[in-house]
């Protein structure tokens, strides 16, 4: 059969005409929530799969008590007790005895063995090798393969549907309707070539005027001399001065990883690169090797290095040396599902003292591209990592409204990033310079002009405002009234929930010098930022901040952070510039603002 090629009203209307087509039966219960709104365009629809065919899927079951864990953390990040240990959140998330004998007993009636299922270490996901007709009889539906790129994979297009006795035991089936693919945050798709002798040149005059410039930053934000040649990259040094913690002296511990660099299908980076990294930026870490954790296939190519893998591994070097890092090569293109729940929960999966005290993540997909039942499996799955203590952080992508794709129409509504669009992860959008040559503070919004890319910005369509937000984020819908109203929605999670410069970062790639800018950049550099801050808790005796958004946001327009008040997230092609300014507090450019470290240490010094 000759293949179809989505686009994005075709892959709308095959979904409605599929859906039609295939009513499904009276003992199941049409999940609504299966589909999701649009398909990535670039799927192509094959013939329908074999029934004889292996297929392997997931059942994420409903939690014994998720409300009670949400209570647990809040008092948790109110200082009043430490994250929880496995067996603590066992006792949340494990699914109910009725729960779990009920998906059993319908699986066993499936002709599929107790074998042949796999649960995660607190049983709220099953994971079933099957065959695509025992799937197709279980969900009532039909599978076809499709193909993307170099993925291909068998996936429902017309969704699915739980047996009636089982809609209130299950949150999601994965990877049926999974259509989404996450992108690297970074703008331009290609990494600046950098003239070797003008880093040299620039070096040895950055270290001159820092040598002449021995005051400290003030309490406005103003350009460290280490960031002079902001207009031709940004430095590890000049990181560190702008949020000040160059002073800041982080001990490792043995056993542990501090933060964890997580590289999503096909990234990686070169140890011969990194190296010429640490000598020139980092020349106390000479000889530093970042260990790698390949996970699940992931065909980790250090010959080969791509951009993303060496940006993130090369920021987290010149940001937290010493600390401990391990950069996670995760999945292949031939590893279906979501590759950030997944992710997620091989981390819950681990021991405890192999899991990182935060991770990084510089990709980002579109919510749109994932049913409302996958983004709420999704977002529990990163509350339960949390409640361990380990923060995510993630990029909030580089098209400002427009997702992850500038060539997408917001004539009607605007696209969210995923997954920043889940309140228990730290999204991050991306600043720029002062506008004025060679200053890079103070930090305004991250615009197209300068680096090719609006830095992402939005409110969910699926997840509700979280109570931590509503002061912050009401008071913005106040400040903005009715500008682009009905593009987004004013009740949702609101993203991103704080900024860091994503512009001109220098970088080694393949032998050669390079800048890069996005929220690809500013995602590590927050990340980084958290590892210090936890290292100073350790050396008080404290736990990791794991969900620091509660905190956070009840620190809004304090000295914790450099308040961004210019540029805004943009990205819509129409004359009138549609998108969120960036105003005085929170706002849904620049979250919170940019980090102001000594204050943040403060901060969090208090919290248990």
């Amino acid at each position: 059969m000759r293949c179809l090629l989505y686009a994005v009203t075709a892959a709308s209307a095959l979904l409605a005409a599929t859906s039609v087509a295939l009513p499904h039966s009276k003992t199941h219960s049409l999940n609504a929530r299966s589909l999701p709104p649009t398909v990535r365009p670039g799927w192509t629809l094959g013939k329908r799969a074999e029934a004889d065919t292996p297929y392997t899927f997931t059942v994420a079951l409903q939690s014994r008590d998720l409300d009670g864990l949400a209570s647990r953390m809040e008092q948790v990040s109110r200082g009043e007790e430490g994250w929880l240990s496995d067996d603590e959140l066992a006792q949340y998330t494990a699914p109910t005895d009725d729960t779990l004998s009920a998906v059993q007993a319908e699986l066993a009636a499936a002709g599929i063995s107790a074998s042949h299922i796999t649960p995660s270490k607190h049983g709220d996901f099953l994971t079933v090798d099957a065959t695509v007709d025992q799937v197709e009889r279980l969900f009532d539906t039909k599978l076809f393969h499709h193909s993307f790129e170099r993925r291909s994979a068998i996936r429902a297009p017309s969704g699915f549907a739980l047996p009636q006795h089982l809609a209130e035991h299950i949150v999601d089936v994965a990877p049926l309707t999974h259509f989404g693919v996450p992108h690297a945050s970074q703008s331009g798709g290609h990494a600046e070539p950098l003239d070797a002798d003008n880093v040299e040149a620039t070096i040895a005059q950055q270290k001159r005027e820092v040598a002449e410039m021995a005051a400290h930053l003030e309490r406005r934000q103003s350009s460290p001399a280490s960031c002079s040649r902001y207009a031709t990259f940004v430095s590890p040094a000049c990181l560190r001065d702008l949020y000040q913690t160059s002073s800041v002296k982080p001990v490792a511990a043995a056993g542990t990883v501090d933060i964890g660099v997580m590289g999503i299908i096909n990234a990686s980076f070169s140890q011969e690169d990194l190296a010429d990294f640490a000598q020139r930026y980092r020349s106390d870490a000479a000889g530093y090797e970042m260990p790698v954790n390949i996970t699940r296939g992931a065909p980790f190519d250090s010959k080969h290095p791509d951009k993303e893998g060496t940006l993130d591994a090369q920021v987290v070097l010149g940001q937290t040396y010493p600390l401990n890092s391990t950069f996670y090569a995760w999945g292949s293109t031939k590893t279906g599902g979501d590759a950030f729940s997944q992710s997620w929960q091989d981390f819950i999966d681990m021991k405890a003292a192999d899991r990182p005290g935060v991770i990084s993540y510089s990709f980002a997909s579109q919510e749109n591209w994932y049913s409302a039942s996958t983004v709420k499996s999704m977002c529990q799955t990163a509350q339960k990592l949390t409640a361990l203590g380990t923060t995510i952080v993630v990029a909030a992508g580089d098209y400002g409204v427009l997702g992850v794709n500038s060539k997408q129409s917001c004539d009607k509504k605007f696209i969210n990033t995923y997954p920043s669009v889940c309140p228990y992860v730290l999204s991050v959008g991306a600043t720029g310079g002062s506008g004025t040559k060679n200053k890079i503070a103070p930090e305004v919004m991250m615009s197209k002009s300068v680096a090719n890319m609006w830095s992402g910005a939005g409110f969910s369509e699926y997840i509700p405002r979280p109570q931590y937000q509503d002061a912050a984020v009401s008071a913005y819908l106040k400040t903005i009234g009715d500008d682009d109203k009905g593009r987004y929605n004013i009740e949702g999670r609101a993203y991103p929930d704080v900024a860091a410069q994503g512009t001109k970062y220098v970088i080694r790639q393949n032998g050669g010098w390079y800048t890069i800018s996005g929220t690809s950049a500013a995602a590590p550099t927050w990340a980084s930022i958290i590892a210090l801050l936890n290292a100073e808790r350790r050396q008080q005796g404290k736990g990791t901040i794991g969900w620091a958004h509660p905190t956070l946001y009840r620190a809004a327009n304090s000295a914790a952070f450099n308040d961004v008040v210019s540029g805004g997230s943009y990205g819509c092609s129409d004359k009138k510039a549609p998108g969120f300014k960036a105003t005085k507090g929170w706002d849904a450019a620049a979250g919170l603002g940019t980090p102001n470290y000594p204050a943040l240490a403060d901060l969090f010094a208090g919290a248990a």
